[in-house]
């Protein structure tokens, strides 16, 4: 009797090679169709939105995880959820320390993260109002309250939904409170573009292969259309002056230094909204 055999591409272990090296494109990908009969309104965690933001960014050249398949499926608790199968990258990823950034002495994959990045920040949205997923649902963060929020028509709602939870919890005064609420409603008092956005922007997220080229750019579960700053001040709110907030502020946050104080205030103010969960 022939032993079964699986293929070893569908072992769980199996590493997909490392994708050739592309050119990323400046220019707006098309936004793939909702895939299968899946819920766009009902998923919770990993999404559908999700899939599509990986399928985007793929097709613009970036390396990410090829989607096999997703599915939705009922929890116990009668919720929905999305699967994704995706391909297995190869390469390791990175670690936030508390070493000097020495841009030349860090391999390719320094320049090529920041070509992605940039190039992403030049597609058009589908307006410089709407605050959304790719496919203009709500959008997940780890970093806003209940973890998940609009879609936004505007600026204005996007804001008094990121305000509504601030809190004096926390604050030692009144005029401690009043002062991080005024220097986090500076972002207000702004006007801002709307960026493609990969809303993690960790190093985790980030595999290097062994030839120090970028290898994937992973954990699309935020992506989507934020105002401009968004991207480098999420990343650097946390570890003032650790690598990777050296490595943040070098591919285009030092743009944002003002902007990033006034998110840490916001965070001050509201992060009993999400901490939690």
């Amino acid at each position: 009797m022939w032993p079964f055999f699986v293929p070893s591409f569908l072992t769980p272990d199996y590493t997909w090679p490392a994708p050739a090296v592309s050119t990323v494109r400046r220019t707006t990908p098309p936004v793939p169709a909702v895939p299968g009969p899946i819920s766009r309104w009902l998923c919770d965690r990993t999404s559908v939105e999700e899939v599509i933001a990986m399928q985007m960014v793929r097709a613009a050249g970036i390396p990410v995880p090829r989607v096999l398949s997703c599915g939705e499926h009922v929890t116990p608790h009668l919720t929905r959820e999305v699967s994704i199968l995706m391909t297995r990258l190869p390469g390791f990823t990175l670690v936030n320390l508390d070493d000097p950034l020495e841009v030349d002495d860090e391999g390719p994959w320094l320049e090529e993260l920041k070509t992605c990045v940039h190039a992403m920040r030049e597609w058009e949205p589908p307006s410089q109002e709407t605050i959304c997923s790719p496919i203009g649902t709500a959008l997940r963060s780890s970093r806003v309250p209940d973890h998940i929020m609009g879609p936004f028509i505007d600026h204005r709602s996007f804001y008094q939904h990121l305000f509504a939870p601030a809190s004096q919890h926390g604050f030692r005064s009144i005029n401690e409170y009043n002062e991080a609420l005024a220097t986090a409603r500076q972002l207000q008092q702004r006007p801002y573009k709307v960026k493609f956005t990969h809303g993690d922007f960790k190093a985790h997220n980030i595999l290097i292969n062994n030839d120090g080229h970028l290898s994937g750019f992973l954990d699309w579960e935020s992506g989507g259309w934020y105002p401009e700053y968004w991207e480098f001040t999420t990343a650097m709110r946390f570890g003032r002056d650790s690598w990777w907030y050296q490595v943040a502020m070098w591919m285009g946050g030092h743009e944002y230094k003002e902007e990033l104080e006034s998110d840490r205030a916001l965070n001050l103010l509201t992060v009993d909204s999400y901490i939690a969960f």
